[in-house]
């Protein structure tokens, strides 16, 4: 037998379809297992057939045992011998513990063994030789200082040091060169750039300047004295321009929109429709009594003349009393009169019944088109305003997709004959949105009877 402490380590393969999927050199003695967990040392998961975990070699006494059972098959060779399992099982080295089988292998041992669709191959060969460990180049040493000429980086240094230090007390310690003023200038130099035309100009308008400023200290104590008598006459102007502003404004006020038109004179004579409105009254008058007192109403032209109609002027047109006497007026305010009468025509829809072929309750159905109904009433009542003997049965057949929407929407039968009205309810019924159906599409049959009410 075999014993561990010899150089040989054992060298495992796995086969799968024909193809080696897996090897591995075990260098230390080991139990070593074969399954889907990840727990095992060889991890099949290409594979369902295989168990979960199984051992094939198990270290016993620094010995490798091979371990099998009566499923698996394979070849053994131990000692220039070739077994097979079954041969195998009946040795007086092999061992039976439970439902496994734990031979024991030398050093020479190699063999087969087939696990379902698994092919394990194994054998004891001489330990690879140990990689060389990397080594660190001599230059990563710090080889290429040695080499160095250390008396040149010397000189190198320092003259990097000397002309860095003089370069920063420069920049950082030297004071900024003084700007020079224009005394610091010679006059050579002022000569060139300002001659001396220039400043004799300068002078003279400085001279100037001190004379005009003389002069209007005086203008400015005259008019100090004269200020009390001119206020007066300033006041007055004042007051004149504002008046005729305020005049202005107004006039131009009345000459525009509804002012331009109640303002209008008839013909240049009497006054405006706005006086007639206005004359006579106060404060406390009553607005009828006004308005009966309109004598006519002018139209206004761009002049602000133009042709009076009602009682004085030509025409068919007559005054607001006339209109008055007209029109039904209805009660206002503490007035009398009577009340307008307005013609209201509606109608309403009845027999209402869906007929549903499909899967979806007839009564959702119904409810909802009655809740939708006031759509389709509004289509009838547009016509009969029309015609008021507007009225018949409108069948209407649609389908109900698997989303709830409406589609196919046509008529079966229309006793009104009205276009309008079956296009309207047409339009209407394709926006409306159902409740899913319980299964497929759902067609319905609604009828439809519109009656003047």
């Amino acid at each position: 037998m075999a014993n561990t402490q010899n150089i040989k380590v054992l060298r495992v393969g796995i086969i799968l379809n024909g193809k080696i999927i897996s090897e591995k050199i075990i260098q230390n003695p080991a139990d070593i297992t074969i399954g889907t967990d990840k727990k095992c040392t060889f991890c099949i998961t290409e594979t369902q057939r295989l168990p979960k975990e199984i051992t094939v070699f198990s270290v016993k006494n620094k010995q490798y045992n091979l371990v099998f059972n009566d499923k698996q098959t394979g070849q053994v060779i131990v000692k220039n011998a070739e077994f097979n399992l079954q041969s195998i099982k009946a040795q007086s080295t092999c061992q039976k513990k439970g439902n496994n089988y734990y031979y024991p292998l030398d050093i020479d041992s190699k063999g087969r063994i087939d696990i379902e669709d698994v092919i394990l191959l194994f054998q004891f060969i001489t330990p690879p030789p140990e990689p060389p460990k990397p080594q660190i180049p001599e230059i990563a040493k710090g080889y290429w200082l040695k080499k160095m000429d250390k008396p040149f980086m010397a000189i190198f240094m320092a003259s990097f040091i000397l002309h860095f230090g003089f370069v920063f007390g420069v920049r950082y310690f030297a004071e900024p060169p003084k700007e020079p003023t224009i005394n610091d200038i010679p006059d050579r130099f002022v000569k060139m750039i300002m001659p001396e035309k220039e400043i004799k100009k300068k002078n003279e308008k400085s001279e100037d300047g001190a004379g005009k400023e003389t002069k209007k200290t005086e203008t400015k104590k005259s008019q100090t004295k004269s200020t009390g008598s001119g206020d007066s006459k300033n006041a007055g102007q004042a007051k004149g321009m504002g008046r005729q502003t305020a005049e202005e404004v107004k006039n131009k006020v009345m000459g525009t929109g509804i002012l331009k038109v109640i303002g209008s004179l008839s013909d240049g004579e009497g006054d405006s429709a706005l006086a007639d409105v206005l004359k006579g009254g106060g404060k406390g008058g009553k607005l009828e009594d006004s308005l009966n007192q309109i004598g006519s109403v002018g139209i206004a032209t761009e002049e602000g003349q133009g042709t009076r109609l009602g009682a004085g002027g030509s025409g068919g047109a007559a005054s607001i009393g006339n209109l008055a006497e007209k029109a039904e007026v209805g009660q206002v305010g503490g007035g009398t009169g009577e009340k307008i009468k307005t013609a209201s025509i509606s109608g309403k829809i009845t027999g209402i019944n869906a007929e549903v072929d499909g899967k979806m309750d007839q009564s959702k159905i119904n409810a909802i088109i009655k809740s939708k109904q006031k759509a389709l009433q509004d289509c009838y009542e547009r016509e009969l305003r029309k015609n008021p003997n507007l009225q018949g049965k409108i069948v209407v057949r649609f389908t109900i997709g698997e989303d709830g929407k409406v589609s196919d929407v046509r008529i079966e039968s229309d006793s009104m004959g009205n276009p309008e009205v079956s296009d309207c309810i047409l339009s209407r019924i394709r926006r409306w949105i159902f409740p899913k159906p319980d299964e497929g599409s759902v067609t319905v049959s609604v009828p439809f009877v519109f009656v003047k009410t």
